[in-house]
């Protein structure tokens, strides 16, 4: 595999859709199936009670197949499965604790792992990350990962941040289900240069405390973007143990952040009107030379297309108003593409 990784942690260099990025106020778990391809047992019980977490949980946990050895195997999987002390496969943890899962236990285990995740998701958070990620060069399939960190307790210890790959629906061997089968939520790499990530915060922490990171990493040719989750976890380090504390995860938009100089103020020009608003405002797009390919398209906080209004339209000269309505409150963002690599972001908050 052409793994082609690049981290850059950038100096407060983002874009203004990643500042505007907010970290969710909830408590998510982590469900690790450390495993192997070669493993009969992780391709008959094994495999079965990881699809039902997944389809159990993907909302309120991260589910990852930690491939520690065989044909999907990751040094950062390797690692993962060493840090949680998981002896033999397949291992079924919990926020890194082994839930003892056995054939004759799968279907208890389940009922378990559900309802101790539905407990955590109850929780009031110490610490979580909100998430843009972006590929920001076409060319170089290169994925910019923004992150912003928020402490919504005082916190004291040593705090580091992860960022992730995950790819479902993997076609890779798996002994008991075949040289095609269908693998869910592969952990394919950690974007950087170690398996658990970058100094987050240490010592006495206030609440309310937000840090911010970005992460770049030049995509895998073979991996399916349309599969892909980006994922960030928080660990607090204790001696040389990693334990979790939070996730959060989130797709790629397929937006470009290109700098506004890059798209001509002359040519294009939009704006949100009001951009704070009760859910009703108006998208103005202006346009002083004909446009041949437009696309003008609404986000979410989480990367999520909510609503596509032009969609490889062309445009004459002149102003056109857009409505929005009919929107939930949160945060989203305004996508001006034009010729599929020139974009401005406009932020808009629903009341």
């Amino acid at each position: 595999m052409n793994k082609r990784i690049l981290l850059l942690l950038l100096p407060m260099c983002f874009t203004f859709m990643a500042m505007g990025q907010e970290a969710p106020e909830v408590q998510k778990s982590l469900v690790n199936k450390v495993t192997a391809t070669w493993c009969p047992s992780c391709g008959t019980w094994g495999w079965t009670l990881f699809s039902d977490l997944v389809d159990d949980n993907s909302e309120k946990a991260l589910v990852i197949a930690t491939h520690y050895s065989g044909d999907l195997a990751i040094p950062a999987a390797t690692e993962m499965a060493t840090n949680f002390g998981a002896s033999g496969q397949p291992r079924f943890m919990l926020d890194g604790s082994d839930q003892n899962a056995t054939s004759a236990s799968a279907d208890t285990k389940r009922i378990e792992i559900k309802d101790a995740i539905d407990a955590n998701y109850l929780m009031a958070p110490v610490v979580n990350s909100g998430i843009v990620a972006n590929i920001t060069d076409e060319t170089l399939n290169l994925l910019t990962v923004n992150v912003k960190s928020k402490f919504f307790q005082a916190a004291s210890g040593e705090y580091y941040i992860g960022a992730y790959i995950v790819e479902d629906g993997v076609i890779a061997n798996q002994s008991q289900q075949g040289p095609n089968a269908v693998h869910k939520n592969v952990l394919r790499a950690n974007i950087g240069a170690t398996t658990f990530g970058e100094s987050l915060a240490s010592g006495d922490i206030a609440m309310d405390t937000e840090i911010d990171h970005q992460f770049t990493m030049q995509l895998d040719d073979s991996w399916n973007q349309e599969n892909l989750t980006i994922a960030t976890i928080i660990w607090e380090k204790e001696g040389s143990t990693y334990n979790f504390v939070n996730t959060n995860s989130a797709i790629i938009t397929e937006v470009m952040t290109t700098s506004v100089g890059d798209l001509a103020p002359a040519m294009v020009e939009f704006s949100v009107q009001p951009t704070v608003s009760n859910g009703q405002s108006n998208i103005v797009l202006n346009t002083s030379e004909r446009q041949e390919k437009i696309d003008l398209q609404v986000y979410n906080q989480l990367g999520q297309l909510q609503r596509s209004i032009l969609q490889g339209k062309s445009l004459g000269i002149g102003e056109t108003t857009y409505p929005l309505d009919s929107f939930e409150s949160g945060v989203y963002y305004v996508v001006l593409r034009v010729d599929d690599k020139k974009v401005l972001t406009k932020k808009w908050i629903v009341l």
